[in-house]
């Protein structure tokens, strides 16, 4: 599953800025497609009684970067609502 396309990977003002742009859209594009090889059957699959289960895991990533992001660019975080998706899906 590819999530950005090459094609949309935008110019960065600086040149030498445009690996991060380039490692970003990488790094979102083999998580998009390791998250959407996963069944919804398979979400509350845990591989130990402590560990946490795929669902939670999952969560855990896209509110991580919600943190990231509001952190590293100085923008306010959206509400975890407005993240989480209504529907658990992997794809």
């Amino acid at each position: 599953v590819t999530a950005i396309a090459d094609a949309e990977i935008p110019t960065a003002a600086n040149p030498l800025f445009q690996h991060m742009l380039e490692t970003y859209a990488s790094e979102t594009n083999k998580t998009s497609s390791i998250w959407g090889s996963i069944d919804v059957s398979d979400l509350d699959f845990r591989p130990h009684a402590r560990s946490s289960s795929v669902r939670e895991i999952m969560k855990h990533q896209l509110l991580s970067e919600r943190r990231f992001f509001g952190e590293f660019l100085g923008t306010p975080e959206p509400a975890a609502a407005l993240v989480l998706p209504t529907e658990e899906t992997p794809t």
